[in-house]
């Protein structure tokens, strides 16, 4: 929330994503951002899986600036959990309303 406070609402996701970058490294908390892991498909790579950040080494983090969580961010949420080698598989979500 600090983070939120700090910037307001209307921004798009980077400056968010960013904020959170230097909030985490006020705290103490290492971070990681835009780690890539492969995505596989039948033992082949189908391509890549990009998080925003990865907190503490265990909370994937991904900023969205929405209104609110619908069925496709559950998904997006859902699938970060199959990276268990790199994440705990939580996602946060930092809401509010898309700007114009």
């Amino acid at each position: 929330m600090d983070v939120l406070n700090g910037l307001g609402a209307g921004l798009h996701e980077k400056p968010y994503e960013n904020a959170l970058v230097v909030e985490f490294g006020l705290r103490g908390i290492a971070v990681e951002p835009q780690a890539r892991f492969p995505v596989s498909y039948k033992g082949a790579v189908a391509g890549e899986y990009i998080p925003d950040l990865i907190a503490g080494a265990s909370v994937i983090v991904d900023t969205k600036v929405i209104e609110r969580i619908t069925d496709l961010e559950r998904g997006q949420m859902l699938n970060g959990k199959t990276f268990p080698a790199a994440c705990g598989g939580v996602s946060v979500r930092v809401l509010g309303r898309r700007p114009a």
